[in-house]
Formats: C-alpha cells, sequence, structure tokens
C-alpha cells in the first residue's frame, strides 16, 4: 500500500518532472523512481508470505512463494502439514476447500490444485 502511494504521488510528481528534463513522454512512468519501486513490490510479493483462511476452515494455510512451500498450521497456531512445489512459487494466491479437499495454486496463467491430505475432522 505504501509503494502505491508512493508510486501514485512521489512518482507522477518525479515522472513529471523526468519527462520535463527528457522531453520523453515515457519518462513519465518509466523511471529510476517508479523501477525501484517496482523492485521493491517484487521483492516484498516473493518474500512476505501470503495466507489463507475464513469462519469456515479449519486452519490456516501459508503460502511462502520464496520456497515453494505451503504451511498449514490449526488456529491455535499449532503445526499440522506442509506442502512442496515448484508451481507455488509462481503463485500469485491461493484459494482453499477442505469440503473438496483442494488447495488452489493461482499463477498467471493457470490454477494447479494439490490434494489435501492432512487430517480436517
Amino acid at each position: 500500500a505504501l509503494t502505491t502511494f508512493l508510486q501514485g504521488t512521489v512518482g507522477a510528481v518525479n515522472g513529471l518532472y523526468q519527462w520535463a528534463n527528457t522531453g520523453k513522454f515515457s519518462s513519465f512512468y518509466d523511471n529510476e523512481f517508479n523501477r525501484a519501486l517496482d523492485e521493491t513490490n517484487k521483492y516484498l510479493e516473493d518474500a512476505l508470505p501470503n495466507y489463507y483462511t475464513n469462519e469456515e476452515l479449519k486452519f490456516v494455510y501459508v503460502m511462502e512463494r520464496a520456497v515453494g512451500r505451503i504451511v498449514v498450521v490449526d488456529k491455535e497456531g499449532n503445526y499440522q502439514a506442509q506442502y512442496f512445489s515448484d508451481k507455488i512459487k509462481e503463485a500469485r494466491g491461493l484459494v482453499v476447500s477442505e469440503e473438496v479437499g483442494k488447495i488452489i495454486i493461482v499463477t498467471e496463467e493457470k490454477l494447479y490444485s494439490i490434494n489435501i491430505n492432512h487430517k480436517i475432522e
């Protein structure tokens, strides 16, 4: 959220300055400041885990893209299981249906499923 705010405000001012200096409209959006923020966003997207749960699920699913792993804990934080896949490294998000017994991995191009084999009851 902070990088989005910075890119939208400071980035716009910086972009206008770059555009005025270079005479190229592309400098408005393609400049060092915006590239640095894009790299920061990408790093944080990869480094920070993505969580999935809701009031109907028994567990919390923690996706760690950098290592290609989903860790499952109960809502008290007790470890239950983990799942590994190279597809997790490409993931943009995840959805879980304990009722169906699937973890759905969302990438930019496809959906992949992982069968849940930890105890749901």
